[in-house]
């Protein structure tokens, strides 16, 4: 919800990009008088769930009544929070239902005390208050970020949607994808929103960012990978700037942003947690040095070791293929760099440094990432004739360039080097021999 979900677009216009087929699914199916329809939106962070609703919401407000709910974070623990958001406005009406029924509804909602009341009786009651409703006018429930609604509401969402086919109701949720439906099959119709075409993409990128052209525009492209609320809102980071390749490293996130990608990440186990830390911080998506840094003590392949990565696997923040393990948005790296102390960062880059070797290039740089000051032992690291950065560099002496960076990942010299006293040269760091510099 808010603004910003319908983008404006370059024409003076406004609506959704690249939704067309979804907006036409949605509005076909409530806008049907005489039955009802449960459909459920699916899709990951940011990819643009709200702003589907809202455009529902603003097609059928002009003939239909809209009850609507948020889920939050921080209401999960409380039961009926989602349900009282739904039905408050209706709550005029009940003394329409039958009397057990509203006194279930009254308890429920913590208006009058009495013993728990059975969830068959609130669900009836719900669904009681919201037939009376409707047939006034018809009724259109909003449930957003069912992930986050208390169980007890999910539960009467559950019911109703079953019971809808005769009274014009209709019922539209959203969810993100990386967990099991929660209204466990019982919505008629599912959406499964992917991210944004090239064309989209870029469409929608030129509507919020109209003076970014070339190879700026196919960075960002590239960083959003198709992902709408990263299109709108990564143009309007301060100081954001990309490579022209699009490899960005650790990037600065607005807000919104920030909290879409790692909400998730707060609710993993602790170990999952650091897992994915050090996904985060790491410049190689190889599982084995990921498990090394972990500290696991069997073998690589080995189930055991592998069971600190399901609940992140199974959340699909991650995708493991062929030994590599990757997030399914590279955006999440950003966000948990983002999210992560400086105490977690340096004890996470040290422990990757161990894993892929102290002393090679990539273990010096996770080293150097680790320094919290000047380190003479790090800067003084001999030079190195190839670059053994990982797969893709490959630079042997005598080539002029490479992948591998052009400076010092190490602090600035020591103050005994500032000194007017003119020192011994040290030997010539490996980076700018690497560099050819």
């Amino acid at each position: 919800m808010g603004a910003g979900n319908l983008t404006p677009l370059a024409n003076g216009g406004s609506g959704l990009v690249g939704r067309e087929a979804e907006q036409a699914f949605i509005a076909a199916r409530l806008d049907n008088r005489e039955g009802g329809a449960a459909i459920l939106v699916r899709g990951p962070a940011g990819i643009g769930k709200p702003a589907l609703v809202d455009d529902a919401v603003q097609r059928a407000a002009a003939s239909t009544r809209i009850l609507r709910a948020v889920g939050a974070s921080s209401e999960t623990g409380l039961a009926m929070a989602g349900l009282y958001q739904l039905l408050e406005p209706l709550l005029p009406l009940a003394h329409l239902i039958p009397e057990p029924r509203q006194a279930a509804l009254r308890v429920a909602f913590g208006i009058v005390a009495g013993p728990p009341p059975e969830p068959f009786a609130v669900a009836m009651a719900a669904l009681d208050l919201l037939v009376d409703a409707a047939a006034e006018r018809p009724l259109l429930v909003v449930a957003e970020d069912l992930q986050w609604l208390d169980p007890e509401t999910i539960g009467v969402l559950r019911f109703i949607a079953r019971r809808l086919e005769h009274d014009p109701i209709g019922l539209l949720a959203t969810a993100r994808d990386d967990g099991p439906d929660p209204l466990a099959g019982a919505a008629a119709w599912v959406l499964e929103l992917d991210p944004l075409g090239p064309d989209d993409a870029r469409r929608l990128l030129a509507s919020a960012a109209p003076k970014l052209h070339g190879p700026a525009q196919a960075a960002m492209l590239g960083v959003a990978e198709g992902n709408p609320l990263a299109l709108v809102q990564l143009p309007k980071t301060p100081g954001l700037t990309l490579r022209p390749a699009g490899r960005a490293g650790w990037l600065p996130l607005p807000q919104r942003l920030q909290a879409a990608f790692a909400a998730r990440f707060e609710l993993l186990p602790p170990d999952n947690r650091r897992a994915l830390t050090l996904l985060a911080l790491h410049d190689s998506g190889s599982l084995r040095e990921l498990l090394d840094a972990l500290g696991a003590p069997e073998p690589a392949e080995s189930p055991e070791r592998l069971e600190v990565l399901e609940p992140a696997i199974a959340a699909g923040l991650v995708q493991l293929t062929d030994g590599q393990l990757r997030f399914r948005h590279g955006l999440m790296r950003s966000a948990l760099y983002n999210v992560t102390s400086p105490s977690a960062r340096q004890a996470g880059h040290l422990a990757l440094a161990q894993a892929v070797g102290p002393a090679t290039d990539r273990g010096i740089l996770h080293r150097a990432r680790a320094a919290t000051g000047h380190d003479e032992a790090i800067a003084a690291e001999p030079g190195r004739s190839t670059c053994r950065r990982g797969p893709g560099c490959g630079r042997v002496g005598g080539q002029p360039r490479c992948r591998w960076p052009r400076r010092a990942p190490a602090s600035p010299p020591s103050p005994a080097s500032r000194s007017g006293k003119r020192a011994a040269s040290p030997p010539r760091p490996w980076w700018r021999r690497c560099a050819g510099r």
